[in-house]
């Protein structure tokens, strides 16, 4: 975990929404308190042809996820990210290898990029050594940590 650890938590899709919204704050810690229904964002960021884009990354190309995002357990359910002609999209869409997620899961995904797609992580610096305990679960391939590019 960073230091000093002040866990600022994440008990809502409304949290995790603010999250994915305020680059300047994902250097920081956070903790999840609650399994979290995001099946609403199927419906979020008109793509202007009637689809939607869903759900805003944490971390992009120009902005790195590099903080810590423990899930305590808790789950992530029915999130929806459509960007076909994007890389490095999942719920951590471009993460530095100082980031820190575990004890995660983030199941019944559907997910759409052209590179590096994962449902944990589109980009992950080092993922090998910094995320514990976190399993991504979507048909066909239930059970697997799913990563686009690490």
């Amino acid at each position: 975990m960073k230091l000093p650890i002040t866990l600022e938590p994440i008990p809502t899709l409304e949290n995790l929404l603010w999250l994915s919204q305020y680059t300047n704050q994902w250097g920081e810690c956070f903790k999840q308190t609650g399994d979290i229904d995001a099946s609403g964002t199927l419906n979020w960021n008109p793509d202007g042809t009637g689809g939607y884009y869903g759900f805003s990354l944490i971390g992009n190309n120009s902005t790195a996820f590099t903080g810590s995002y423990n899930g305590t357990g808790y789950t992530i359910s029915g999130l929806y990210i459509n960007r076909g002609s994007e890389s490095n999209i999942g719920l951590f869409g471009f993460a530095r290898e100082t980031a820190e997620i575990g004890n995660l899961g983030v199941v019944n995904v559907d997910i759409s990029g052209n590179n590096s797609v994962g449902g944990l992580a589109g980009y992950y610096g080092s993922a090998a050594d910094t995320i514990k305990k976190t399993v991504t679960r979507w048909a066909p391939f239930p059970g697997l940590i799913v990563l686009g590019d690490w």
